[in-house]
């Protein structure tokens, strides 16, 4: 089945878990498909953003990208990748600065889904499996928030197991997402506050 009907054909519902968030699809103009193209707009953060937080979203579908940004830009500066290479360039730019990483499973034209693009950030990737423009990738710990109308194919187990944080369901409720981003800057914010000074 092509995406964008996938995006379309109504809400999938998944069990809730503790280790992994399930948000459910609300709204179905929230994000449409269309054919993949290359993102209009991948610059870096603008300097007078330097206190918003920074996402990377990476989807095949110019149509997603543009609605989340557009959707997403008056609280988040975003970075927008097409494919797992543009992703890969994005983190090895910015890896640090990124609040979260929003990814889409099926990635139409990459080498990697987005799942083993989960695995190569988190460092699970087996070597063999690594594509030659990623060998020098470094592994993060950022929170990572698939992003797809295929969560009813992936088990929590699965999404666990590679690397993933999160399961958003397409159409997006942004709402709900918002949240979740909110309450990981909490979180990190929480453990930033907890280390303990350095000794002079």
């Amino acid at each position: 089945m092509h995406k964008s009907s996938m995006l379309s054909s109504g809400v999938h519902r998944e069990p809730s878990s503790e280790p992994l968030a399930w948000i459910e699809a609300m709204g179905s103009d929230d994000m449409k498909g269309g054919s993949p193209q290359q993102p209009r707009d991948r610059r870096s953060p603008s300097p007078q953003h330097e206190d918003r937080r920074l996402l990377l979203y990476v989807d095949d579908d110019e149509s997603n990208r543009e609605v989340l940004k557009l959707r997403l830009r008056t609280r988040f500066d975003i970075i927008l990748a097409a494919n797992d290479r543009q992703a890969v360039q994005a983190l090895a730019m910015h890896g640090e600065k990124f609040h979260a990483l929003l990814l889409d499973i099926q990635l139409q034209g990459s080498k990697l889904d987005g799942v083993r693009l989960s695995k190569l950030i988190r460092g699970k990737l087996p070597d063999e499996e690594v594509p030659s423009y990623a060998r020098h990738s470094r592994v993060f710990t950022t929170p990572i928030i698939f992003v797809t109308a295929y969560g009813s194919r992936y088990t929590q187990q699965e999404i666990i197991a590679a690397g993933g944080d999160m399961m958003v369901t397409k159409p997006v409720n942004f709402v709900a997402l918002c949240t979740a981003l909110a309450r990981y800057h909490l979180k990190k914010a929480d453990l930033t506050s907890n280390i303990p000074p350095k000794k002079g």
